[in-house]
């Protein structure tokens, strides 16, 4: 689809302030509409503006009454009428239409092209969760989210404890070993003694060595820490290994890799060869 259309409908209506809050959904909602039934909006739904008797007004209304319309300029003098005409972006929906139509009929026909001007998305129903998750940043976000008692944590099914966090039943901590708020302990992990937790998901079958420090991380199943190791804002895949006295930020720890005793790492991905 030509981005052209696109940007004529955004500068023909400023109210359309963010296009993924605003311009894809009215898309969307449009897309299958047949352009007969946008002229018919256009005919009998648009805004008047109000006018004096025997004089002139001018105005501007929106055909469909809501979501995405033909923006239109009219004018009419007493006793007749001009042609009204369309501000840009008015043929958006007619131009969107034709691609729509090609691209059915080039699907119907065996052709290659079959999605050509057509819009798509997957609307998540209420109560459930959806985020895109196309970096370590965004990963690690969207599982602290689902950590959260206040946001995404009923999918998993468990229940926060008085501390709003979640730690499995099969779990130990060791004396003094602290886990905060939005942080969920999987089946059979340890934790040893003065262990700290904020904002992060430890997996099953995980060891964390006594004084490690783990901060809006993921760690998933199988992942060793050794004593003193801290970890910030990483992704330690399953089986990965961090040895006494290491030191991770923004780091990504590939499956099995093992990170060398007392090693600083920042900004890295840490992976086999």
């Amino acid at each position: 689809m030509s981005r052209q259309p696109a940007l004529e409908l955004l500068a023909s209506k400023p109210s359309l302030s963010s296009v993924k809050l605003d311009l894809i959904p009215a898309l969307c909602r449009h897309q299958l509409q047949r352009p007969s039934d946008a002229a018919a909006a256009h005919r009998n739904g648009a805004a008047e503006a109000p006018s004096a008797a025997g004089g002139a007004a001018a105005g501007v209304g929106v055909a469909g009454g809501g979501g995405l319309g033909l923006l239109r300029q009219g004018s009419a003098a007493a006793g007749g009428g001009e042609e009204e005409e369309l501000l840009p972006g008015a043929d958006y929906m007619r131009r969107f239409h034709a691609g729509a139509a090609a691209a059915r009929g080039a699907g119907a026909s065996g052709g290659s092209d079959a999605t050509a001007g057509q819009v798509a998305v997957y609307m998540a129903p209420l109560g459930k969760f959806c985020g895109r998750v196309n970096t370590l940043q965004a990963y690690g976000d969207i599982n602290r989210e689902v950590a959260a008692p206040d946001s995404a944590l009923h999918l998993t099914g468990s229940q926060p404890s008085r501390y709003d966090n979640v730690v499995a039943p099969t779990a130990t901590l060791g004396n003094k070993a602290t886990v905060g708020p939005a942080c969920i302990v999987g089946d059979h992990s340890a934790l040893g003694d003065k262990v700290s937790v904020k904002r992060s998901i430890i997996g099953s079958n995980c060891r964390l060595g006594a004084g490690c420090k783990v901060i809006n991380s993921v760690l998933m199943d199988g992942v060793s820490l050794g004593d003193g190791v801290h970890v910030q804002n990483s992704v330690l895949c399953g089986g990965a290994s961090v040895q006494d006295g290491a030191a991770l930020k923004d780091c990504h720890v590939g499956p099995g890799f093992v990170v060398a005793a007392q090693a600083d790492h920042r900004g890295e991905t840490l992976a086999k060869s």
